[in-house]
């Protein structure tokens, strides 16, 4: 990863964003959850070192939140409850610009 942000940094991208499935056929909400907010602060530590913003896009299709058996993450203000769990201070709102927290 640490590859990645170099390159990216290097033509000037400041953002990278990513979308965060609204169900899953394997883990509970809080298992899912869990794992995302740990596997994100990770990416977003190292996009952090490079002065990156990693910008999650929620998905609230309801046809998509009930195609797993558990749903998961599918509002801002759940998508909100997140970027709180990952802590970094450089993940936000994500779609085409990510929207930034406001102490910034």
């Amino acid at each position: 990863m640490p590859q990645y942000a170099k390159a990216l940094q290097k033509v000037g991208a400041s953002r990278v964003n990513t979308w965060i499935p609204p169900s899953s056929d394997r883990f509970t909400y809080r298992r899912n959850f869990a794992l995302q907010a740990g596997r994100l602060r990770e990416i977003a530590k190292v996009l952090k070192d490079h002065g990156q913003w990693l910008g999650l896009e929620y998905i609230g299709t309801h046809t998509l939140l009930i195609r797993g058996k558990y749903p998961f993450l599918h509002t801002m203000s759940e998508t909100k409850e997140l970027i709180e769990a990952i802590g970094t201070g450089n993940v936000g709102i994500g779609g085409r610009q990510a929207t930034l927290p406001s102490r910034f």
